[in-house]
């Protein structure tokens, strides 16, 4: 639809990028039939009116400008969009409208990696051919006035990477699959997993192995199931681009890159273990954990009972310590809490670089992991976003609802307020996009300044 108003908003000179602040940079507002954000990908899909009198959907970046065709129907997949054309014409597009996988298939699927992202790397088509009720794989409707359903057995699913199909397999080799990097390792209908190079090569010599990496305690080596070679060892050509896991700790607790380097010597310590997001957990004597880099320096010391990685809070810089049954953040900058440590009990949910707090009044508050506990105390809040968010939707002792950076600044610019929750906001917190009115939206664009 047409667009009323791009309208930008010029940052003071005296912002200095230097302090950790959250300005409103751009404001465009926009009279649209719909219009959703997808969270991953920083684009949208557009409702555009068919001359038909059904309504048609469009890939379109922050002003709206195509980059996909329409489709009657558009769909988030992660950071991918399916699309569908028809029955039995679903496709795959990216996070930019490109086509991934044409839309020729029964139903198609984005691959996650160990993140959860479906970013694409890997995706399926699946084609299929008649079931019954006692034996299918899908079961739909057929048309909008019928009860009766229809149902389809896999026949064959055409495996694409980077949107090139490499090849094709049977409903029997299966089942569900692991993504790690480059390399597919896919459960058949027997429960073994056989494992596929980026050409969806068959890796020979690994097949049955869970995993990316299987150790043979006979002699030390570690294979790489995917590519059925020896990593951490002078021979290997894997990169770090194309694995999950490119670290290893040997027996030694010597940390290993893929090529067996020595990059650092965890022998001093009881224990460590490499994390997903890179990360070295080291245990002390008196088994307290602390953190250390790939090349060795402590970056947070061993005083702690645990560490919440599963939160992804890494990736933002922080992470979530445990002692004596309290939480508090830890800067993996300068390894001290910029929280206070508050009871495991009082906890109403944490994620990302938020802890949200019940209170005995029945109101809420807000630990940040940039900020600490902020000095209001809400009604109610959103769900927080992901691990690089600095926004959280809340609504305040008044009923008013806000969108508050890390610090408790409510971010919205004057004049605009919002009735809901639930405000769209990226991962990244960079993009919010708000519907003040039907079919009225404000797109704001977010920056921070350094912390």
């Amino acid at each position: 639809m047409k667009k009323l108003l791009a309208l930008v908003l010029v940052l003071c000179l005296s912002l200095s990028v230097a302090a950790a602040e959250t300005a409103v940079i751009s404001q465009q507002e926009f009279e649209a039939e719909g219009l959703q954000l997808n969270s991953y990908a920083g684009t949208f899909i557009q409702t555009l009116p068919d001359p038909d009198r059904t309504w048609m959907f469009q890939v379109v970046d922050a002003e709206l400008n195509p980059l996909s065709d329409t489709y009657p129907k558009i769909e988030c997949d992660g950071a991918c969009y399916e699309v569908q054309k028809d029955f039995h014409e679903c496709g795959l597009l990216d996070g930019n409208g490109k086509e991934l996988i044409p839309a020729e298939y029964l139903a198609v699927e984005a691959l996650s990696n160990e993140k959860g992202v479906k970013d694409g790397r890997w995706a399926i088509g699946i084609r299929a051919k008649e079931g019954s009720s006692g034996n299918y794989d899908y079961k739909t409707m057929v048309g909008p006035r019928s009860s009766g359903q229809k149902f389809y057995l896999i026949d064959t699913i055409d495996v694409y990477f980077r949107g090139e199909k490499k090849g094709t397999l049977t409903r029997d080799d299966w089942d569900y699959a692991n993504v790690y990097g480059d390399y597919l390792s896919v459960r058949n209908r027997e429960g073994i997993f056989v494992n596929y190079d980026k050409d969806l090569f068959r890796t020979k010599g690994t097949e049955g192995n869970y995993g990316e990496y299987t150790k043979d305690y006979d002699t030390n080596e570690i294979i790489h199931n995917g590519s059925g070679q020896q990593a951490f060892c002078p021979e290997c050509t894997l990169t770090e681009e194309e694995v999950d896991q490119c670290l290893w700790l040997n027996d030694e607790q010597q940390l290993l890159d893929l090529q067996g380097n020595v990059l650092a010597d965890f022998s001093g310590y009881t224990g460590a273990s490499v994390q997903g997001c890179g990360l070295i957990e080291i245990r002390s004597e008196n088994d307290q954990y602390g953190i250390a880099d790939r090349t060795g320096k402590v970056i947070v010391p061993a005083l702690y009972d645990s560490f919440d990685f599963n939160d992804r809070t890494a990736e933002a810089g922080y992470v979530l310590v445990k002692k004596d049954d309290k939480y508090a953040y830890v800067s993996l900058e300068t390894g001290s809490e910029t929280s206070e440590f508050v009871d495991e009990q009082t906890i109403y949910t944490r994620s990302g670089r938020f802890m949200i707090l019940d209170n005995e009044d029945g109101s809420k508050s807000i630990v940040s992991a940039a900020a600490g506990r902020l000095s209001e105390k809400y009604k109610d809040n959103a769900y927080p976003g992901g691990p690089l968010c600095r926004l959280l939707s809340v609504q305040d002792q008044n009923d008013a609802y806000q969108i508050i950076d890390e610090n408790g600044k409510n971010i919205l610019p004057a004049g605009i307020t919002i009735d809901t929750l639930y405000s769209i906001i990226s991962e990244d917190g960079t993009m919010v996009l708000l519907e003040p009115e039907y079919h009225h939206y404000i797109l704001l664009t977010i920056a921070y300044g350094a912390e």
